[in-house]
């Protein structure tokens, strides 16, 4: 191989990035703790509000920022946190729903052994009975995730008949205009 070649084949080599000069630098002590004052400063973050908390320069505040990825690492923290938060505020609901619907097991039972007894000493009328058995049963049904009451849509159609509207959303779909035969853009804003 000549010498001109070798030089060419040199510099061929050196156009190539090294793949350590793509590795993520070190963050410092001194970088790692102004990221935690910057994530700290919550809603109100920014650079500029971080140069007072840990005397750094704006400018090295924004090499170090860019170096470590502070935006993607406030971003995956906070979807961290989120989850956390999420997790333990579910788990407490949960334990809440199972104490909910125990007492409502246990106010119906209550109120059907006390209305039992006022019925037949002929001391509370039987609506008033009823209304008692009903709020323990829709706590407990609550409790549990499940719906108190149902509602219903039936439309009539022309010949007098009650149909439901699931049963008519085919043919309402039928007369719904396409997305091109709708008038100007700012139809229905």
């Amino acid at each position: 191989m000549s010498h001109r070649s070798v030089v060419q084949s040199q510099r061929k080599i050196n156009l190539v990035p090294s793949p350590i000069s793509k590795l993520p630098k070190k963050e410092t002590p001194q970088a790692a703790h102004a990221f935690e004052e910057y994530y700290a400063l919550g809603e109100e973050r920014s650079l500029r509000a971080l140069v007072d908390k840990v005397s750094t320069n704006l400018a090295q505040l924004g090499v170090w920022s860019r170096a470590h990825k502070w935006q993607e690492r406030v971003i995956e923290r906070d979807r961290i946190e989120m989850a956390r938060k999420r997790k333990k505020r579910e788990a407490e609901q949960e334990k809440m729903n199972e104490e909910h619907a125990a007492w409502g097991k246990a106010m119906a039972a209550m109120a059907m052994a006390q209305c039992k007894k006022l019925v037949d000493a002929k001391a509370m009328p039987a609506q008033a009975a009823v209304l008692l058995f009903k709020y323990a049963t829709d706590l407990q049904r609550l409790a549990m995730g499940d719906a108190t009451e149902t509602t219903r849509l039936q439309l009539q159609d022309a010949d007098g008949n009650l149909t439901s509207a699931g049963a008519l959303l085919p043919q309402i779909m039928v007369y719904l205009p396409k997305k091109d035969e709708l008038p100007g853009e700012d139809y229905g804003r």
